[in-house]
């Protein structure tokens, strides 16, 4: 997250991308918890607020300090926690989901004027090629059902990332707000750290032969992000070479993603309805 914020602020073009909670790779912003903010200021008059890991979706502070700004031109969403064990939050969440998914489906949706007046605007969700083997059950989300795997876990929560962005482009349509997904591919990152021991030296094995580096990783999501070819372009999903290409089957059935969104908005309370 931190370096994709950087190579945005470099570009000089007048954005605050917001980072939401929990990126794989915080940068500076590291393991301190948000509202923890920091602004990356350049002669462009770029401000780039940084949101560090939370463990659930509890967005609203971060909401106050991205509010204070007059305009949202880019809004990324870079969650990507992994490793830990089955838990259910006090808001009676399941805090992988609750970190990965709903936490950014809450934070987007709060910033939703803010984005529309400040149109044109972007929102950017990080998934991951390993979307294509998730499952979309809104059970996860509460800890009714859950996966087979920590890993199939993840995977879940980046399948839920795209169909939330084609939903949420389908949402936008007509206002200047355009939301794309995307794979930043395979990154070197930290992103085992609450893995055992024995997978994180597995990692540590293998990482000098991975060929995305923190600052390849963050390629895609700049693209996205900043691209002229991106304008007028939204609900797609881009792989990590900046290429639109089709999600996986579910990712791409819009009755799933509306059912998912509704759920979503019930379990965020953005909509009434009993909560778990």
């Amino acid at each position: 997250a931190a370096a994709a914020g950087h190579r945005i602020a470099g570009l000089r073009a007048r954005l605050r991308p917001g980072c939401a909670a929990g990126g794989e790779a915080a940068g500076r912003a590291g393991e301190q918890r948000w509202p923890h903010r920091y602004a990356l200021e350049s002669g462009s008059g770029v401000r780039c607020p940084h949101l560090g890991p939370s463990r659930g979706p509890a967005p609203r502070p971060a909401v106050a300090v991205l509010r204070e700004e007059k305009r949202l031109d880019v809004l990324v969403n870079n969650a990507g926690l992994t490793g830990l064990p089955f838990t259910i939050t006090p808001e009676g969440l399941e805090q992988t989901f609750a970190t990965n998914y709903l936490g950014p489906f809450l934070l987007t949706n709060l910033l939703l004027d803010l984005l529309k007046a400040s149109a044109p605007a972007r929102v950017v969700n990080v998934s991951s090629f390993r979307h294509s083997v998730g499952t979309a059950d809104g059970r996860y989300l509460t800890g009714q059902e859950q996966p087979g795997s920590i890993g199939a876990t993840y995977d879940s929560t980046k399948l839920m990332n795209v169909l939330f962005t084609a939903e949420l482009a389908r949402r936008l349509q007509g206002t200047g707000v355009i939301a794309n997904s995307l794979s930043p591919g395979v990154v070197s990152t930290s992103i085992t750290r609450h893995f055992s021991w024995a997978v994180r030296v597995l990692f540590a094995l293998i990482r000098p032969f991975m060929k995305v580096s923190r600052e390849q990783g963050a390629i895609s999501t700049i693209y996205c992000a900043v691209s002229e070819e991106v304008s007028g372009v939204t609900g797609k999903y881009f792989d990590s070479n900046c290429r639109l290409v089709l999600p996986s089957t579910a990712a791409r059935d819009a009755g799933l993603a509306r059912k998912l969104w509704e759920e979503s908005e019930r379990l965020t309370g953005l909509t009434d309805g009993p909560q778990h």
